[in-house]
């Protein structure tokens, strides 16, 4: 992420005070520059903060490990982007995903993740009837492209192992209570293309499921002190 400060040759926000809670060093927002609510630009003398997400596996991360945002799982490689639910390569596959959507159909360990555009690839796996019925209800504005679709395949093909995050703020019952929590690995195992009951279209569906040698997710983080913490973070510094 470049800052738009650099790029319009503006002011850069003040840094923070080093010993700042939530933007300081040590913080849950450290790295970050803040000039109001929502608008965080990348500091750029701590750029060593940053780790390259383009990884396949946990890339350090801890399953049940928490962010106040979604830049903050940027920063440390969780995830590949700031405002996008998936980060991926054309060639190599899906690093990573949040769900979040009310499209998502979340069981324990098996998610049936966004509408990919039609174009997929034909199915003949049975998907049960209210996974069918949900998606076809809730199939609104599609957020996985047709790139996007062919990183999906990839990682259905090659077996990588995909992170997935779930954010705060979805209708998915597993949703973090604030900010992001990482739930481990899952493999694509499949991407479905099932029809549409509100027109002729159909839709494509990724099926991942969840390694079964890692940790349990982890339903209680953040904690309410942890919720706390991230809260603070509206008020800047």
């Amino acid at each position: 992420m470049n800052n738009p400060a650099s790029a319009l040759n503006l002011a850069q926000p003040s840094p923070p005070q080093p010993d700042h809670p939530i933007f300081g060093d040590n913080g849950p927002m450290r790295g970050f520059l803040w000039d109001g609510p929502g608008k965080y630009y990348k500091d750029p003398a701590k750029g060593h903060l940053w780790k390259d997400p383009k990884v396949f596996g946990h890339n350090g991360c801890q399953v049940g490990q928490v962010w106040c945002t979604q830049f903050a799982a940027w920063r440390d490689g969780a995830h590949g982007n700031h405002n996008k639910a998936i980060s991926f390569d054309e060639d190599e596959g899906v690093y990573s995903i949040i769900v979040k959507s009310k499209e998502n159909y979340d069981l324990d360990d098996e998610i049936y993740y966004l509408p990919l555009p039609d174009g997929g690839p034909n199915s003949d796996a049975n998907m049960t009837a209210p996974v069918c019925q949900g998606f076809a209800r809730s199939a609104i504005e599609n957020e996985i492209f047709k790139r996007e679709a062919a990183a999906g395949r990839q990682s259905t093909s090659q077996r990588k192992f995909v992170r997935v995050l779930r954010a705060h703020g979805g209708e998915v019952a597993r949703s973090p209570k604030e900010g992001l929590r990482y739930d481990g690995l899952y493999t694509v195992e499949s991407i479905l293309k099932v029809a549409r009951d509100d027109g002729p279209n159909s839709i494509c569906l990724v099926r991942l499921v969840r390694e079964r040698s890692q940790p349990s997710i982890d339903l209680t983080r953040p904690t309410p002190a942890e919720r706390e913490v991230f809260k603070q973070i509206r008020a800047g510094y």
